[in-house]
């Protein structure tokens, strides 16, 4: 019950508040549980409820996360990256 709580809180709450810094420490100590091996624990991490909170936490692998400028005008905007521009000028 307890690692139930914890995870969906605190995936949740990164989550909705976009907080990639938490997101990525979450996701290297679900990994370490995991990585531990330990079978009542990964039984306990893998059941039901808990099973799309720890995929959830294991998304956001750190140095994996890539941000990807969709802005059309090639940076003259000083737009960054993952914004939407506005610019309107020629390219």
């Amino acid at each position: 019950m307890y690692l139930h709580s914890l995870a969906h809180t605190l995936t949740q709450q990164c989550e909705d508040l976009e907080d990639l810094p938490s997101l990525h420490q979450l996701h290297v100590v679900v990994k370490g549980m995991i990585l531990l091996g330990d079978t009542t624990l990964l039984e306990s991490l893998l059941m039901g409820d808990n099973f799309a909170d720890v995929v959830g936490a294991l998304e956001y692998e750190p140095g994996m996360y890539m941000v990807v400028c969709f802005c059309l005008c090639g940076g003259v905007c000083g737009c960054e990256a993952g914004n939407v521009c506005g610019w309107r000028g020629n390219v």
